[in-house]
């Protein structure tokens, strides 16, 4: 795979965006330096649109509520041999990274499947960099995700947001440094869409329609209150510079690249193909093959029930760990919400103000051109291309 390590630079002469060298501004793993805030706004900036401070972006405060990356990172460069101390299995390790909502749910639920091939059967949220720190806590954990492995030769996590913390990579190198990764992306801007009703049904923001909410987001009061998710709802569709950082510390020829287009496309085919990279059966049966991930909620009247289970208000929905009445809680809302609510108020996919999609556009483009070259695929049918 070639990769291209060229800067880009787009200038809209006598517009209202300029932004020259995306990668940049991720090359921190989205903890932006003091020293490029300024150069952060400056490219994203979108006056007249937003709250209360419509004439362009809000002022970005320290958000860096975590240890940094190079800290971790050097911490673990301090454990001698963590590799041969830890007690996990031996085998082919892989990785499902990607975007959200980019078919990474439905992947880890078929190839779990096959007899070859171990999956942690959960999301496995450790190597985030708001919460992990290398300490030895964080080490038992891991070990922990292998403790159902029987004698399967490919051994597997799936969080898809790792793909967008490129430090991360350093830290599975010093404990899987064979490892292999799948990587599913999308559309950044129906990333963008997603992600935001995502941080909706988790609680994070009052629902609010996208219209009204995105710009609040970015540029807008919300920017102030809630800045971790203003980074990240831009910076996650940057796929061109997390792949290059991703591969500027494992080879090229460890990743598998999927696009949810080719996965609709051709789900059988895809799965054979993902065997005969992780080198087993590709013939085995995975039964119901069907493209199954989470229904999206669109709804504001769904949401606003369903944020009352959400996670920032009861925690990972783990209902073995909950007590009783917690329980019966969570069943009666998605229950509430199964029977009467959707009914009611069908799924329809939101409409971006057109002022909006043509910014995401700017945005995105010569990002998504990059990563063309770089796959040597042909993706014009995303609408950041339309």
């Amino acid at each position: 795979m070639n990769l291209s390590q060229n800067s880009r630079s787009k200038d809209k002469v006598g517009g209202t965006f300029a932004f020259n060298g995306i990668q940049d501004d991720i090359a921190a793993s989205l903890i932006v330096p003091a020293s490029q805030k300024n150069s952060y706004q400056r490219r994203y900036s979108y006056p007249g649109i937003g709250g209360r401070n419509s004439a362009g972006p809000a002022q970005y405060p320290d958000d860096s509520v975590c240890m940094k990356p190079d800290d971790v990172l050097r911490r673990i460069g301090t454990q001698p041999n963590l590799r041969t101390r830890l007690k996990i299995p031996e085998g082919k390790y892989t990785y499902i990274l990607g975007a959200q909502k980019s078919g990474t749910s439905t992947l880890h639920r078929l190839l779990k499947r096959h007899r070859d091939i171990y999956f942690y059967p959960q999301e496995a949220a450790l190597f985030d960099l708001d919460t992990f720190t290398g300490s030895k806590k964080d080490w038992v954990q891991f070990e922990h995700f292998f403790d159902d492995w029987r004698s399967e030769s490919v051994i597997g996590l799936k969080r898809a947001n790792l793909l967008h913390y490129p430090h991360t990579a350093k830290i599975i190198k010093s404990v899987t440094p064979d490892a292999r990764f799948i990587v599913l992306l999308r559309d950044p801007i129906d990333r963008v869409i997603s992600a935001y009703y995502h941080y909706l049904i988790s609680g994070y923001f009052p629902p609010v329609d996208i219209r009204e909410g995105l710009p609040r987001l970015l540029y807008g009061d919300w920017g102030e209150m809630y800045p971790k998710y203003r980074k990240e709802i831009i910076s996650f569709g940057f796929y061109a510079s997390q792949l290059e950082m991703w591969m500027n510390v494992f080879d090229p020829d460890r990743f598998k690249i999927i696009t949810l287009e080719e996965m609709a496309e051709d789900m059988p085919g895809l799965l054979r193909s993902c065997c005969s990279f992780l080198e087993v059966d590709e013939n085995a049966d995975f039964g119901d093959i069907e493209v199954r991930e989470k229904e999206a909620v669109y709804s504001l009247h769904r949401l606003r029930l369903l944020q009352m289970i959400s996670f920032r208000n009861m925690g990972e929905h783990d209902l073995d760990q909950m007590d009783t009445e917690d329980r019966l809680f969570v069943k009666t809302i998605e229950e509430v919400d199964r029977m009467v609510m959707a009914p009611l108020f069908p799924k329809k996919k939101p409409e971006l103000d057109a002022k909006m999609e043509q910014h995401l556009r700017d945005i995105y483009y010569e990002e998504s051109k990059r990563l063309e070259k770089m796959l040597h695929r042909d993706l014009s049918q995303w609408r950041v291309f339309q």
